[in-house]
């Protein structure tokens, strides 16, 4: 196989980002197509979805006694992208793990969090984005309230992660 001017190396990157792009391009399109033929009904009225309790697994707490309180409202038919609210009464310190990709957007109340090598806080109107397999260590001085949308990235982007990473 004659590469040319460029190395087989190169020739087998390019031909392997091409690959990753069409089956980026194929899966987004299947999903675009699943999630349009399983579209939940319109909304006829508004739904009360209160947010629910829930304990924080003593073995993430660092300091303080975090309450969280979260609700689901929105999940695809086949289960893989969720939205929900989630909110945290501190003074506290906590570790979470993401299992699956994670963005979310600060409503009220503020967090500092140590991420990935950096430490920074997120106010009302930021947005931050977390990658599955990762962990952050959040503070919460008194209160945060997120909306977030987690999904399981893909098995390309996965592998593309474990390539440039």
């Amino acid at each position: 196989m004659a590469a040319g001017k460029f190395g087989i190396k190169t020739v087998a990157v390019a031909a392997f980002a091409a690959g990753l792009a069409t089956a980026w391009v194929a899966g987004h399109a299947a999903s675009a197509w699943h999630y349009v033929a399983h579209m939940p009904a319109a909304s006829t009225e508004a739904v009360a979805r209160p947010l629910v309790r829930d304990l924080a697994a003593p073995a993430t707490v660092m300091s303080g006694d975090p309450r969280f309180e979260a609700v689901a409202y929105s999940t695809t038919a086949n289960g893989s992208v969720q939205s929900g609210i989630f909110a945290a009464h501190g003074p506290s310190t906590f570790n979470w793990r993401f299992a699956v990709d994670e963005a979310i957007y600060i409503h009220e109340g503020e967090v500092t969090l140590d991420y990935m090598g950096s430490t920074f806080t997120a106010r009302p109107g930021d947005t931050v984005f977390f990658r599955a397999g990762t962990n952050a260590t959040w503070t919460v001085p008194q209160y945060v309230r997120k909306s977030w949308t987690i999904h399981q990235p893909s098995r390309a982007t996965r592998l593309w992660r474990r390539v440039v990473n």
